[in-house]
């Protein structure tokens, strides 16, 4: 590394020692001697400049300083201690200047000049919030405006670093930095009596520097246009074929357009043109890889550029709604953005248009072309096994059968490869020659009939330009869609149908001239073809023909080593008959189900149309993904839900690459540069033992997983997160205000800010200490699963007069009537945790809290720790799952599916009749140490599948035995009884002598 100064006689390695010092220095050194910086302030000193000597915070060890400089002076010796912050002020001040790179670490001279003045500027907005004095609003207005540098300094145009009009913009940046520098010195690291000597002098340099900011905007505005056409040349080659990013962008600014947001009103045309615009390019872009065109070369660049767009757009939007980007640039920009994706589309559609003619002319000849795009059919993308005469039966009814207009489906399960047999079908010569017109459209879970509409006629069928069919309205498409099909001989294709409904909205659009046109569906429901429709039902492949398709797959026409036939079988074997996963196999961990679904949620991968039912949406995803063997059940739930869920590792692993080349999510360590778009980083747990790990950039980062204890620097780099999951963070999330994104936050203390998340949907804290439950988290409208441990309590501020949407209330303690009523406030809630007491209300009655007043309650734990005698309690009628802890109490009706009974001081149980229960199908008892017996009640219950018995008295465990035997005497064999550690006379453990039910 070897040590470097950031400008003319420093020496990084001896300011860094020095810091150290006085972070560590006793208290009692010189009260009377004023010492202007706080133990924050050196921080963010000392990691900036760890940064600039090119020293890995995460691996940096801060070790104990030599402390014979402050024990080498008497304590009285205050002239001498005042020399020696004199001389550190002089050797920090040399730091508030953007260093030069000639002067940074070997690793760290490969930033570029955009990205050593972005860091040094956040270095300089996060020492500002600490001291502003009678300056505050001046100093916040100027924070502001380093913000907007920061974001405009992350823009595309300023990668060309080596474009002389850059040069030209990133000089002065770098003089707006440096007078910066000075004041943010003068404000952190002077004392009181140096600051009030120069407080003029402060007051004019903050004009000078204000108008030298808007000398800086008015030369951006007049060279912006400049820089991004000539960043339009960039070339960069596809990783991976993925429009991820776009398809993102494109969903994000439907739902901009669709929210009341006043912030847009200036830019709404905007970027409503921009929606249209990517529309289009999309469209043409699926309809050329749908029709076999994707592996040309024409379609490398416009993929990878219409990509670049993406992430550019997304980035200066997202900025732009929080605040971080002014509306002057913004308006500049999107202009940009527009005229980018338009010269892509139109070149998108000249190379559709080049492609389709090339291949007409194959077609017309019909000869030895034939075999050759024959050929081309065979290729990789569409391998299909096990198919062929479902292929053979589909080419005979779309060439030959009926005159009328037909529909065909294609149905199956999730990954069997419909849309594959679909295409290669689509392709063949023989369809390719049939037909004069031909379109296929994707249709997914979630449509629009306009855009259904729009999707098939820029496919091939419409010969109007691109920009007629966006402008028109639904009903003028569906008539020129109509006409455009009229009297000639079609194939309409539309891909992965989700309702039945859709071909009753569409049917009047596609005459029927009884000249043997088709409509082909692929579809996972049987049900969506409409009547007399012909349906052909995909089997699964049998174990000898994924191995087929495997060898396929991976050798092509090679020949595959013998050696590894017998693995490949297995592999072939685990895919359950599954060509999509044939065709992707190869985490360890579990993953905790309910926690991804959070995620997913939170993340915006629940389609918006279904959000009032997210959960069972989401149980769709991964039921499917399972479906496909993707992903495995590892555990199940007490009602036979998935409860963790695992990925083989060689799947991870291409999950990972895949995901990094898409910029979908990274693994990161500490340096990473403002350009790196990926959506999620995560810190490995390895990477984060460190207490200096604290990325410098993270502009495009939506989601953050690992640690972080910086959260000022951290907070101002990624304002768009939406997810914040740290597992260590032990400073103030002050700046957590800033997060206006954010759905998701995970951390161990309740942050006194939390009440700016607007938008937060998911709330999980956990810590050592109680938590308390501020009035402010019952206001967040949106906030309906909250999580805290180890114990919760409401702030005696809290009061019952406002409604929650809370569903999802973890370990909160009600032990009094004041505690009761403010649960009232919660009547959504559907899984509860709860701490409770007995406690005396109104009438002078000894009872638990009455819940019967949740009536969509269907989980409920309940921990007592002061139980006493039995006392009234009111539970609601639907639970389906109720685990009492300590309890000792009467029973009711209840519709429990499930009932956990543990660490009750409970002697006796009685049961009047088996109809208190009528539901229940598992019933658990655990640690219930004076319990003798079960109720015989019990296993007259119908629906009563298991009783399981753990750490119980012997007599329980028999008891349970003979309930078990007088079922089967009774013909019932469904009832089954598993027996754990019991215990004997005198609490002695022991084995019930069962032992195919000890581990159970």
């Amino acid at each position: 590394m070897g040590n470097r100064s950031s400008s003319p006689g420093i020496n990084l390695s001896e300011v860094r020692q020095e810091i150290l010092k006085w972070k560590s220095r006793p208290n009692w050194i010189h009260d009377d001697v004023e010492i202007p910086w706080t133990e924050s302030h050196l921080t963010a000193v000392l990691d900036y400049v760890l940064k600039l000597e090119g020293i890995n915070s995460s691996h940096f060890t801060q070790r104990n300083p030599n402390q014979a400089w402050y024990s080498s002076f008497n304590r009285s010796d205050s002239k001498k201690f005042a020399e020696m912050v004199e001389s550190f002020q002089q050797k920090l001040r040399q730091l508030f200047n953007v260093p030069k790179l000639q002067q940074l670490s070997d690793k760290d001279k490969t930033l570029k000049k955009n990205e050593l003045i972005a860091a040094f500027i956040i270095f300089l907005v996060q020492l500002w919030y600490h001291r502003t004095g009678s300056f505050e609003g001046r100093v916040d207005s100027l924070k502001k405006e380093l913000r907007f540098l920061v974001t405009i300094l992350g823009d595309t145009p300023f990668l060309g670093t080596e474009l002389e009009q850059v040069q030209s913009l990133l000089a002065e940046f770098e003089a707006v930095a440096n007078l910066a520098g000075s004041l943010v010195y003068c404000f952190n690291f002077t004392t009181d009596q140096q600051f009030k000597s120069v407080i003029t002098k402060i007051d004019k340099a903050l004009d000078a520097l204000f108008k030298r900011i808007d000398l800086l905007k008015a030369n951006i505005t007049n060279l912006i246009p400049s820089i991004t056409n000539a960043g339009m040349t960039r070339k960069t080659v596809a990783v991976v074929d993925s429009l991820f990013i776009v398809e993102s962008l494109f969903y994000d600014l439907e739902d901009l357009l669709n929210q009341d947001n006043s912030l847009i009103v200036d830019v709404k045309d905007q970027i409503k043109m921009l929606h249209q615009e990517l529309m289009f390019s999309l469209s043409l872009l699926k309809d050329i890889k749908v029709n076999r065109h994707s592996e040309i070369e024409e379609l490398e660049e416009p993929v990878v550029r219409i990509r670049d767009a993406a992430y550019e757009a997304e980035y200066l939007i997202n900025s732009f709604l929080v605040g971080d980007t002014p509306l002057w640039y913004f308006s500049i920009r999107l202009p940009h953005f527009i005229d980018k994706i338009k010269l892509i589309g139109t070149g998108l559609q000249e190379i559709k248009m080049n492609y389709d003619i090339g291949a007409l002319k194959v077609t017309k000849n019909l000869s030895p072309q034939l075999s050759l795009q024959a050929k081309r059919n065979n290729e990789v993308n569409d391998i299909t096994v096990g198919f062929e005469d479902k292929e053979k039966d589909i080419l005979d009814q779309l060439i030959g059968g009926a005159d009328q207009l037909q529909v065909i489906s294609i149905f199956g399960m999730p990954g069997l490869g419909k849309t594959t047999l679909a295409r290669k079908i689509y392709n063949h010569p023989s369809v390719n020659y049939r037909f004069d017109k031909r379109s296929w459209s994707v249709i997914s879970q979630t449509y629009q009939r306009k855009n259904v509409l729009i999707n098939v006629l820029i496919s091939s069928i419409s010969e109007l330009d691109k920009d007629r069919i966006l402008n028109m309205e639904e009903e003028r498409l569906a008539e020129h869609l109509y006409k455009s099909l009229m009297g000639r001989r079609y194939l309409i294709v539309m891909d992965d149908i989700w309702d039945s409904n859709l071909w009753d909205n569409l049917l009047r659009f596609f005459p029927d001239d009884r000249n043997g046109s088709r409509i082909l569906f692929t579809s996972r429901n049987k049900n969506v073809a409409p009547p007399n429709s012909i349906i052909y039902a995909l089997p699964s492949l049998s174990n000898g023909q994924c191995w087929e398709l495997l060898k396929k797959k991976v050798f092509h026409d090679e020949p595959y080593p013998p050696q590894l036939q017998v693995i490949g079988k297995k592999i072939a074997a685990n895919c359950y008959g599954l060509p999509l996963a044939v065709v992707i196999i190869a985490e360890d961990k579990e993953i905790s189900v309910r926690k991804l679904i959070r995620l997913w949620i939170a993340e915006g991968f629940i389609s918006n149309e279904r959000k009032e039912n997210a959960d069972s949406v989401a149980e769709e995803y991964l039921k499917e993904l399972i479906d496909k063997s993707l992903v495995i059940v590892s555990k199940r739930r007490s009602d036979d839900g998935i409860k963790t869920c695992v990925v083989h590792d060689l799947l991870r692993d291409l999950c990972l690459r895949v995901a990094e080349e898409e910029n979908f999510l990274k693994l990161m360590d500490n340096n990473y540069s403002i350009y790196e778009r990926h959506h999620r980083l995560c810190f490995h747990t390895s990477q984060a033992s460190s207490q200096f790990v604290r990325p410098f950039f993270g502009l495009h980062v939506r989601s953050f997983f690992g640690h972080m204890l910086d959260s000022t620097l951290f907070v101002l780099n990624m304002k768009l997160l939406r997810v914040l999951d740290l597992q260590i963070s032990d400073v103030n999330l002050g700046a957590i205000k800033f997060l206006l994104h954010l759905r998701y936050l995970a951390i161990n203390y309740m942050p006194l800010s939390i009440g700016s998340l607007v938008n937060l949907e998911f709330l999980v804290v956990k810590t050592t200490r109680i938590v308390d439950i501020h009035p402010q988290i019952l206001k967040m409208t949106k906030l309906r699963y909250l999580h805290l441990t180890p114990l919760a309590i409401f702030d005696e501020k809290c009061n019952s007069s406002q409604i929650n949407n809370l569903e999802f209330l973890s370990n909160v303690s009600i032990s009094n009537l004041k505690d009761e009523e403010l649960l009232k406030c919660s009547p959504h809630l559907r899984k509860l945790k709860c701490r409770c007491q007995p406690f005396v209300d109104n009438q002078r009655r000894l009872r638990y809290p009455d819940l019967h007043f949740l009536t969509r309650l269907e989980s409920l734990k309940m921990t007592t720790v002061h139980g006493g005698k039995a006392v009234e309690i009111n539970f609601p009628s639907n639970i389906k799952k109720l685990t009492l802890d300590g309890l000792r109490l009467p029973w009711e009706k209840m519709s429990l599916r499930f009932l956990k009974l543990e660490i009750l001081d409970l002697h006796q149980w009685n049961v009047a009749t088996s109809e208190h229960f009528p539901k229940l199908q598992r019933l658990v008892f655990r640690d219930c140490y004076n319990l003798q017996e079960i109720p015989t009640e019990i296993g007259e219950i119908d629906t009563l599948q298991s009783i399981e018995v753990e750490s119980c008295l012997k007599s329980l465990a028999q008891s349970a035995r003979k309930i078990e035997q007088e079922q089967r005497d009774m013909g019932n064999e469904e009832l089954k009884v598993f027996i754990g550690h019991i215990f004997r006379d005198g609490g002695h453990k022991s084995n019930d002598g069962d032992s195919s039910d000890d581990d159970d």
